[in-house]
């Protein structure tokens, strides 16, 4: 799919569906993309993995689509929220399982008298952390160099780049990604730097990419989109507004997005290209057992029909 930017673009038409910076739980992964695929999604955002990379692709080729969704790998930086994960101290547990009741992902268990954590769809929310009567859940970064990551990112069809917007390097990640790969390119930067740094960060990078359009993924409050409120989309939608003005940009919104957020851009007319959906897209499937597979793909087509 080849994605084209409209300078006065009224109708929102990119769907994104985003698995996880740092989740690799190849069973769920194969279920999300093919349910999303098959309900019309546009890009699947999933680790820097060519493993995992490399699944989501097999899935999409035997849906045998008209039109096959980009698979983008995202690339975290240094300490960026994206790249963490729960960990817990064994010596603090108390055992009372409230992670395990409130964990988005299924990706805590309780067994045999000791609280788990299943590492691989960890997606680092931090909700654990937060009613952790003890203090022994806590959250640690997963590091990898951004070299390390290119090499298994780089058979993705689209890179994006996940920041604080304060690392050293940053601009020499894009000159390095604009000469050396031929996909799209894309940014997300977290919440630290205010409105007026992130925007010259993104027209400077914009520029370093032309003619490409910069994608930029306008992230409101990272990984906490698990309910239907529309209190819950506002801080994605008010950071779209602080890029409304910056031309040849590919804007996308992220971070609490859910059934509300298209309804809320267009109630205050807000230009967007498009919906990325993470922690509410995943949720909406697996929040329910036994869900039939009819049933999932009734609710990742409600979720997408209100872009298309």
């Amino acid at each position: 799919m080849e994605i084209i930017f409209h300078a006065n673009i009224k109708r929102m038409k990119i769907a994104k569906i985003i698995f996880g910076a740092k989740n690799t739980d190849t069973k769920k992964l194969k279920e999300v993309v093919e349910i999303y695929a098959k309900a019309s999604a546009d890009i699947f955002d999933v680790c820097a993995d060519a493993k995992i990379i490399k699944i989501a692709k097999n899935v999409i080729a035997k849906l045998s689509l008209d039109k096959a969704p980009l698979i983008c790998a995202s690339i975290t930086l240094n300490n960026d929220k994206h790249s963490q994960k729960a960990k817990i101290n064994d010596e603090k547990c108390c055992k009372c399982t409230r992670c395990v009741n409130i964990c988005p992902q299924k990706t805590i268990d309780y067994k045999k008298g000791k609280v788990v954590v299943k590492t691989a769809g960890c997606v680092g929310c931090g909700k654990c952390q937060t009613v952790c009567p003890n203090a022994a859940m806590k959250l640690y970064s997963f590091n990898q160099s951004f070299e390390e990551q290119f090499e298994q990112a780089k058979i993705a069809d689209y890179i994006e780049i996940h920041t604080n917007g304060q690392d050293e390097n940053l601009f020499e990640v894009f000159e390095f990604l604009n000469q050396n790969y031929n996909g799209e390119i894309g940014i997300c930067i977290s919440q630290n730097p205010n409105a007026k740094e992130k925007i010259k960060i993104i027209k400077k990078i914009r520029d370093i990419i032309l003619p490409k359009k910069l994608i930029v993924q306008a992230d409101g409050n990272a990984i906490s989109g698990f309910d239907n409120e529309i209190k819950t989309t506002q801080k994605a939608i008010e950071e779209c507004k602080n890029f409304q003005n910056i031309e040849n940009i590919i804007i996308i919104a992220s971070g609490g997005t859910n059934l509300k957020t298209a309804e809320l851009a267009r109630s205050e007319g807000i230009r967007l290209d498009g919906i990325a959906w993470g922690s509410y897209a995943r949720k909406i499937l697996f929040e329910e057992e036994n869900l039939t597979k009819s049933v999932r793909l009734n609710k990742a087509r409600e979720l997408i029909n209100t872009i298309k």
